[in-house]
């Protein structure tokens, strides 16, 4: 554990001969230092006993202080009953050792539902002060469940625009509950990786500004990301990350099952008996993105799971997959590379390819942005204005 951000777990009461004292610590001899024992303790418990364990007027509520460069987080609780306890009163604290520079606001929530949850349990049975219950307490019967669990601290999402895609991570359908924000409920069966946020927003019939703070409660927990919008005039190109594409065979497997389909954009010029070059050609006059199956709704792209249509072919192979994703460049908008590679695309799902890479790290889509040659005829531009 000492490698860990939790250093130690210990519990703490009032004993009516001896005052404040630890009756379990994790790892031993982490607070109270054991007979014969080398190893130093985190901290010295009674320089901040009455703290740990303070008066009642300072129970039930957070408690978070500093010791030797180590951070107690607890919940001391007072439990005021004059007929079962000798004193009255009945304190107790569950307390978590973390690093002082660590992020702890995560832990806190975690003591304060111990706290209740053994606040609840001593107020029905007795257990932390009965003397025989003091080894079995950790068992829970029929009525009481203890459930923890530790949330990460993460990040604030980016800001989301209304030309942002967002994409599925999650099967939403396992984990929609009726007590689920409404906009959130509302527009979920819209986010399937091609809808903007300002489609979604008409499609579901939800305020802009609701729609954008639910999908950014949805980015914040990792079941969505964000793309940019695919349009065939954009242009993508890979990054370092591809040479983990190309050792990876599982993940190329996986990009060959994501991105196959029963329907190709080219067949009219591929499926006929003409050789390769004219394959290439002539999709210049005939193949028009905006109108291709990328526009077809039946082509969601809201999760990573291959299409199970009894119709689709046979995957690209490897060698196919590796050399599409290599010709990307910087410079080539992808209606180009499209009709360059005619053959080679037939029966892939464009969308689904560009996403696939977006995803995993090894395709970014490059932006072209326009820049004033010369100062002076920018501030005269403003100037009239």
């Amino acid at each position: 554990m000492s490698d860990s951000v939790l250093k130690a777990i210990f519990y703490a009461r009032f004993h009516e001969e001896k005052g404040p004292t630890v009756l379990h610590q994790v790892p031993e001899g982490s607070v109270i230092p054991l007979a014969n024992a080398t190893q130093q303790p985190l901290f010295h418990f009674p320089s901040v006993s009455n703290h740990i364990i303070p008066r009642r007027e300072f129970c039930d509520r957070p408690l978070s202080l500093l010791a030797s460069h180590h951070r107690i987080i607890g919940f001391p609780v007072c439990i005021h009953n004059p007929v079962l306890y000798p004193r009255s009163d009945f304190i107790f604290n569950f307390c978590l050792v973390v690093d002082e520079k660590a992020e702890w606001g995560a832990y806190a929530s975690v003591v304060s539902k111990l706290a209740r949850l053994m606040r609840n349990l001593e107020e029905q049975a007795g257990w932390l002060s009965k003397e025989e219950q003091r080894e079995g307490w950790i068992k829970a019967d029929d009525s009481n469940t203890l459930n923890l669990k530790l949330f990460p601290t993460r990040s604030p999402p980016p800001p989301i625009q209304i030309y942002h895609v967002p994409l599925s991570t999650v099967r939403f359908s396992s984990l929609q509950t009726n007590t689920w924000d409404l906009t959130v409920q509302r527009i979920i069966p819209y986010i399937d990786g091609i809808n903007s946020v300002q489609k979604i927003a008409v499609l579901a019939d939800t305020d802009l500004t609701l729609t954008r703070r639910a999908l950014a409660h949805l980015l914040y927990y990792g079941c969505i990301l964000m793309l940019n919008t695919f349009h065939f005039g954009a242009i993508y190109a890979p990054t370092a990350e591809i040479g983990v594409f190309v050792e990876d065979t599982k993940m190329q497997d996986e990009c060959r099952r994501y991105i196959v389909t029963p329907h190709s954009p080219f067949e009219t010029s591929i499926s006929g008996p003409s050789s390769t070059t004219k394959a290439t050609q002539a999709p210049s006059s005939s193949f028009n993105p905006s109108t291709s199956f990328l526009a077809n709704r039946n082509h969601k792209s809201s999760n990573l799971n291959p299409s199970s249509s009894a119709n689709t072919p046979h995957p690209p192979s490897r060698a196919t997959v590796l050399h599409l994703y290599a010709s990307l460049r910087q410079g080539l908008p992808l209606r180009d590379w499209c009709l360059a590679h005619a053959a080679s695309l037939a029966y892939i799902d464009i969308r689904r390819f560009i996403t696939f890479g977006v995803i995993k790290g090894f395709l970014y889509r490059s932006h072209r942005y326009a820049i004033a040659l010369r100062a002076a005829d920018t501030a005269a531009d403003a100037a009239l204005l």
